[in-house]
């Protein structure tokens, strides 16, 4: 199976804009469909209640998503980076 991942990788389908911003799509949408059973897993593991999981972990990620998506287009642009001798 890594074998079979490393190569859809080689063939450079994850680099275009469409296809980063389906997946930043299709991974708020997993959350928010799941969103019950974070909380509940997060209480099983951790024993945080759902409070404490919507605000450190859930809105945080989704936030995340949504700046990423905002500024995807400026975060994939080229750009020059200086490098030290060393």
């Amino acid at each position: 199976m890594l074998e079979k991942l490393r190569e859809y990788y080689k063939k450079g389908v994850t680099l275009s804009y469409d296809f980063r911003i389906s997946a930043l799509d299709k991974l708020e949408a997993s959350i928010l469909c799941n969103y019950n059973d974070l909380v509940k897993a997060f209480k099983n593991d951790y024993n945080k209640c759902e409070f404490d999981v919507v605000n450190t972990e859930i809105l945080l990620v989704l936030k995340e998503i949504r700046y990423f998506r905002n500024n995807l287009h400026k975060l994939m642009s080229p750009r020059r980076v200086s490098t030290s001798i060393i």
